[in-house]
């Protein structure tokens, strides 16, 4: 084998090893995006019974539009359908439980009592965001480096 092609595989190797770390990542990120859309569609409901009150409809439509996350469709289907909040599959039953838990109790009641339920609601998304961020700072860089040292050493193996 001649040193052009030994370095390209090894090279290959090492992306690869790269490529399997961020697989393997995966599911932390989207987990700390979709918590963190949800947030912010907390937020943004909270919003408009202060201010504006189109509805919770009128806003996840609206906030749906943006979101680059799994709540993406999630929303969707609540504005076309709010009585029936769709299963979550990637979240755990816990985690499953407290977002089902969320849409449901939404225009549920008056708008006091509705503030007060989503302000709850903000602080269990919140704790949620932030065990998710603490464990993404830390594992998703480990399993990037060790996907990549994987596939040097895979890489060194060949050579």
């Amino acid at each position: 084998m001649g040193l052009t092609t030994s370095l390209f595989l090894f090279a290959l190797s090492s992306t690869a090893g790269l490529a399997v770390g961020m697989f393997f990542a995966r599911p932390l990120k989207e987990k700390r995006d979709f918590y963190e859309e949800l947030l912010g569609f907390a937020n943004a409901v909270a919003a408009d019974m202060s201010f504006r009150q189109d509805g919770v409809r009128a806003v996840s439509s609206g906030f749906a539009k943006n979101c680059k996350s799994k709540l993406k469709a999630i929303l969707e289907a609540y504005s076309q359908a709010p009585m029936s909040v769709p299963e979550i599959k990637f979240l755990d039953s816990a985690e499953n439980t407290t977002v089902s838990d969320f849409f449901s109790r939404l225009g549920k009641s008056d708008v006091i009592t509705q503030q007060a339920e989503i302000e709850r609601s903000k602080a269990e998304i919140s704790e949620r965001l932030n065990f998710y961020k603490n464990k993404f700072s830390t594992r998703y860089p480990m399993a990037i480096k060790l996907g990549l040292l994987g596939g040097i050493a895979l890489g060194i193996i060949m050579l």
